[in-house]
C-alpha cells in the first residue's frame, strides 16, 4: 500500500472510531427533570381555567432558573418568542399579556366580552427542557 493509501485509511479509520466512541453512555441528554411549578391558587398550576373578566395569573418554575417562552399560541395565532418583532420573555399579543420575570410568568387576559370560549397554549424552556401551560377562558 502506498503511503497516500495509509494515510487516508488511517485518517477515515479514526473518524469512524471518534464518531463511534463521542458519545457518552451517561449523557444527560433526553433525561431533564420535568418542571415543577406552584401558583397562587389551587390546582394544577399548569392548567389555567379563567373568567370572562380575564385577570392576572401566576406562577413560578421552582427546579430551574430563568426559563423562558418559547412560543404561546391562540386559536388563530401563534407567536414564537425568539422572532424579532417579540422577546422571549414578554409576549403581548390581542388578549392576552405572558411576561417571565426570573423563574415567575405573569400571565395577563383581558376580558372575554365575544361569548366563546378561548385557548392559550404557552411552551415554555429552559434550554433543553419543554413545559407547557394551557389556558381557558370562558
Amino acid at each position: 500500500m502506498s503511503i497516500l493509501k495509509k494515510s487516508t485509511f488511517a485518517a477515515l479509520l479514526l473518524i469512524v472510531l471518534t464518531t463511534l466512541f463521542s458519545c457518552e453512555l451517561n449523557s444527560e441528554d433526553g433525561r431533564w427533570t420535568p418542571m415543577k411549578w406552584t401558583s397562587d391558587r389551587p390546582g394544577d398550576p399548569r392548567k389555567i381555567t379563567a373568567t370572562a373578566e380575564g385577570g392576572t395569573y401566576q406562577l413560578k418554575c421552582t427546579n430551574y432558573g430563568g426559563p423562558w417562552i418559547d412560543n404561546v399560541t391562540s386559536q388563530d395565532t401563534t407567536i414564537f418568542g425568539a422572532s424579532k418583532e417579540q422577546d422571549s420573555r414578554h409576549i403581548k399579543y390581542d388578549w392576552y399579556d405572558v411576561l417571565a420575570k426570573e423563574n415567575t410568568f405573569y400571565i395577563t387576559l383581558l376580558p372575554n366580552t365575544t361569548g366563546k370560549e378561548r385557548k392559550l397554549s404557552i411552551v415554555v424552556t429552559a434550554g433543553d427542557i419543554f413545559d407547557y401551560v394551557e389556558v381557558t377562558q370562558k
